[in-house]
């Protein structure tokens, strides 16, 4: 996730505890000439969703997508990096105000689903109760965690976080809020990856505020309800 205050875009999970290994078979996430980028989450045996922010510029050539990996140092029983054939960002996509934050990445192969390798059950629906966020950002303090956490927090009316953020950044209807409370949210780095509700993908992490985890300020996503219709047509 970018920070935000005084910059701008979404960051590791802030608050929250680790997340067990294989707790999260659809989280994966994107390296760029081997180095971490972001966080991403598989919707396919082909397809990863991820924020363009993350993918924007970068040749397809120079990134790989790692599958059913925990930590950032050892990897897991399973684990697999597969490279990528194509990166398809949102048309309206919009750098300086993170408006239809969502790119959707072709895998250069299809991927043989396992235990530990799963793609996310996609919802239309918006959350209305527990959010979980995951990822492998940073903590508030801006130490990398090295494997991956998790959070659980609430949805944010939308109307509510339009308001917080006012001066700030625009939250349009694409955007999703969840948190806003003290010492919880995402954090660098956590941008692209997965925020669940009932087990399903609602949204992907895409920007905050730092240092992460502010009392009224949300970290924001990117809607799945919102742009299902264009991540499923890229899926085919």
């Amino acid at each position: 996730m970018t920070a935000l205050l005084p910059s701008v875009p979404a960051h590791a999970i802030a608050g929250g505890g680790p997340a067990r290994t294989g707790e999260f078979p659809s989280a994966a996430y994107v390296q760029e000439l081997g180095e971490f980028a972001c966080g991403a989450v598989l919707v396919g045996e082909r397809h990863v969703l991820t924020v363009a922010s993350c993918v924007n510029r970068p040749d397809p050539a120079t990134l790989k997508v790692v599958l059913g990996g925990h930590s950032l140092r050892v990897a897991a029983p399973g684990q697999r990096a597969v490279g990528v054939d194509k990166v398809v960002v949102h048309p309206k996509y919009d750098s300086s105000t993170l408006a239809n934050n969502v790119a959707v990445i072709r895998l250069s192969e299809k991927v043989a689903l396992t235990k530990r390798i799963q793609p996310a059950a996609l919802t239309g629906e918006q959350p209305t109760g527990d959010v979980v966020l995951a990822g492998w950002g940073h903590d508030r303090e801006g130490k990398p965690p090295y494997a991956l956490r998790k959070v659980t927090v609430k949805p944010v009316a939308h109307s509510t976080c339009v308001a917080n953020y006012e001066g700030v950044q625009r939250v349009d209807e694409g955007m999703m809020c969840v948190g806003g409370v003290e010492g919880k949210g995402g954090c660098q780095f956590d941008n692209g990856g997965p925020m669940y509700a009932n087990g399903k993908l609602v949204g992907v992490i895409s920007w905050g505020v730092g240092p992460c985890g502010q009392l009224r300020y949300p970290t924001v996503g990117s809607s799945v309800a919102h742009y299902g219709d264009w991540i499923a047509a890229q899926l085919t």
